[in-house]
């Protein structure tokens, strides 16, 4: 949709961690000027428009019994094998948060950087993570819905989901579009995976 409506302008898109999209905006002279992540961290120069919210949902092999409940709690984990995400990132920070209001150790049995990389491992059985609803979402298109089961979490709070860019360098009409149409496109994502 962007392409078809915009032909001078090239998308370069890089995958980052939440804390090197807001330094590289933050610093940029204009290279990167809009990054899609959760929230903004309360960094300054940085501003933010909402997109949506995004689910913190836990994914659980099918071979689980688990993978047969509708919903489950934090606690329904303790002594299930996990993949972790790493603090200071918005995502590992709340689920580190909710383990720790739950009285649960995070003793995982693997960390992964990426959340994608989580998704794959309970695909394999591996053991079972705590990840966003947009990676959930990525995750069953990518490998379908047969691998692991995605269930809410009770307790879970919810993630903003936000375009961010500096304050510095106002975005272009190529950034407010691109911003419309994940906005409109992310509703969408947001409704299927609920």
């Amino acid at each position: 949709e962007f392409a078809a409506d915009t032909d001078d302008c090239i998308l370069d898109i890089t995958p980052q961690h939440h804390d090197q999209i807001i330094s590289d905006i933050a610093s940029s002279g204009g290279q990167n000027n809009l990054g899609f992540t959760f929230g903004t961290g309360g960094r300054s120069g940085i501003g933010s428009t909402l997109l949506g919210q995004a689910k913190i949902v836990a994914l659980i092999p099918q071979s689980w019994d688990l993978a047969r409940k509708a919903d489950l709690s934090i606690s329904d984990l303790s002594d299930k094998p996990l993949i972790g995400t790493f603090t200071g990132e918005p995502l590992g920070d709340a689920v580190e948060k909710l383990m720790r209001e739950a009285g649960l150790s995070t003793n995982y049995s693997i960390r992964a950087h990426t959340h994608s990389v989580a998704a794959t491992l309970v695909s394999k059985a591996v053991g079972a993570t705590i990840i966003d609803s947009v990676t959930a979402h990525y995750a069953r298109a990518r490998m379908g819905s047969i691998t692991f089961a995605i269930i809410p979490v009770s307790e879970a709070p919810v993630l903003p989901v936000t375009a961010v860019f500096s304050y510095e360098h106002p975005l272009s009409k190529h950034a407010k579009k691109l911003i419309q149409i994940f906005r409109k496109n992310y509703r969408r994502l947001a409704e299927d995976v609920a």
